[in-house]
């Protein structure tokens, strides 16, 4: 057990929404550990076997004053005692849930465990739970009996908890703490990606060999984009008519336009392109939407209606299948011309394309959404997007809209990029390390998400800076 804290200390923590977790035992063995982060509206709960692993996840998240909503979990189908915690070659298994009734998951096969299957996940009862307060966690766990009973446990009615923390533990510091509550993808060095000339040294997250070296920055102009609504859809325009080939709702759902909408008129679509110096990759590392002249002070994820940034796991992100290998904007206005027009869409060795509405006045541009040596597609489009919610500084679980910002530009990054800055004084050009994230198909699919950045700097009721 790792920084323990006194009840006092855990209790105060509670109060101000920081972060703290309560381990539950019977008789020296542990049961279940409760992670709390109310500021991150974040509420999980580890249940442990006999060898002390966490074999079981309920991920919740407080979206409601007062109630709990189970946005996911995990579970492990260790099949004897010395395989280790989260084994990689453990079978797993995972399953999320959105507000609005979506659900999805699967199933891992882990290489030590090939015939092992896990053909039902053990979920909550309930997708709504009360929150549980501040050493009520006898009562709290009790809303789990599937996974108690799926461990071999049974609590009883009256059950009684003896606290047996230590009245002088500290706990640790902030930068040493154990686990921190999950936060949704953030946007880095996009800015880089439309610089041309910058230098970068790119790679994998996970290393592929043969994937990665030095590229440098080409922006180059992928047509006018004809916006009458201002409405943008970006999506992979092969899957425009999912809906009358019964393809599954994560590709019908991406044809939702994004909630920040821009004034309707033409605005210039840009494509950032790698040229390799060394070493091999994708060619395609970005598209943006450009609505506004003027440096972006700030990049947010774009949403589709009923999308939560709240319920997503640690980097998550909401975004678009790439199966085919492509993407594209276009205006929402136009989008049963662009499903008719798109059905034998292919956009082949051509870098860009362009299909028009001639009775809506709008087209659509579409372009690659990166390609490797390896086949794999990746995307993660990111839109920078006005009318978000903000928690509300202080108030644990509640949210306030904020002002409707000014959408400069829209970005779709085709790789997941990151890094840290690395300048060098002997080059103008920026040099930055930068690393993408290749998902693959066999997994899950292929995505892209959306970055908006926004160029109206935001104040708070104090006249600070909100972020």
């Amino acid at each position: 057990m790792a920084g323990p804290v006194s009840p006092p200390m855990a209790a105060d923590r509670d109060r101000a929404g920081e972060q703290y977790a309560v381990l539950l035992a019977v008789a020296g063995q542990p049961l279940a550990m409760i992670e709390v982060a109310w500021r991150d509206v974040y509420c999980a709960v580890w249940f442990f076997d006999q060898q002390r692993r966490r074999a079981f996840l309920v991920d919740c998240r407080q979206l409601t004053d007062g109630r709990l909503f189970v946005a996911g979990g995990r579970q492990w189908a260790y099949t004897t005692a010395d395989q280790d915690e989260f084994d990689e070659r453990v079978t797993w298994g995972e399953y999320w849930i959105s507000p609005g009734g979506g659900e999805g998951g699967g199933v891992y096969i882990g290489s030590a465990t090939p015939d092992t299957r896990i053909d039902r996940m053990v979920k909550s009862a309930d997708h709504w739970l009360d929150a549980p307060q501040f050493g009520e966690w006898g009562r709290f766990i009790r809303a789990f009996p599937g996974h108690l009973a799926a461990l071999g446990h049974e609590l009883s009615p009256v059950l009684t908890l003896a606290d047996r923390t230590d009245p002088n533990a500290h706990g640790l510091p902030d930068g040493m703490r154990p686990w921190h509550p999950p936060r949704p993808l953030q946007p880095a060095n996009l800015d880089l990606l439309f610089s041309p000339g910058a230098q970068l040294v790119v790679g994998s997250r996970e290393p592929i060999q043969g994937v990665g070296g030095a590229v440098i920055v080409e922006v180059l102009e992928a047509g006018t984009l004809r916006m009458p609504s201002g409405a943008l859809i970006a999506c992979d325009p092969t899957y425009l008519n999912a809906g009358e080939r019964g393809t599954p709702g994560a590709y019908q759902e991406a044809h939702q336009p994004f909630t920040a909408t821009v004034a309707p008129g033409e605005y210039p679509v840009l494509l950032s392109v790698f040229r390799w110096v060394s070493g091999t990759g994708p060619a395609e590392a970005a598209a943006k939407v450009v609505t506004r002249n003027e440096p972006v002070v700030s990049w947010e994820m774009g949403l589709r209606p009923g999308q939560d940034l709240r319920i997503l796991p640690n980097e998550g992100f909401f975004g678009f299948g790439v199966d085919a290998g492509t993407g594209c904007f276009f205006d929402a206005v136009a989008a049963p011309a662009m499903a008719r027009l798109a059905q034998d869409f292919a956009l082949g060795y051509k870098r860009t394309a362009e299909l028009s509405d001639p009775e809506s006045g709008a087209n659509l541009i579409a372009f690659h959404s990166g390609r490797t040596p390896c086949n794999q597609r990746a995307t993660s489009p990111w839109a920078s997007a006005g009318g978000r919610w903000t928690r509300s500084p202080g108030a644990s679980g509640r949210i306030d809209p904020i002002p409707k910002l000014t959408v400069r530009a829209i970005i779709v990054s085709l790789w997941d990029i990151r890094g840290m800055n690395a300048s060098r004084a002997e080059n103008l050009a920026a040099l930055s390390q930068v690393t993408w994230r290749a998902r693959s198909a066999a997994v899950m699919n292929c995505k892209a998400v959306g970055w908006l950045g926004n160029s109206l700097v935001r104040l708070a009721a104090s006249g600070r800076p909100a972020g």
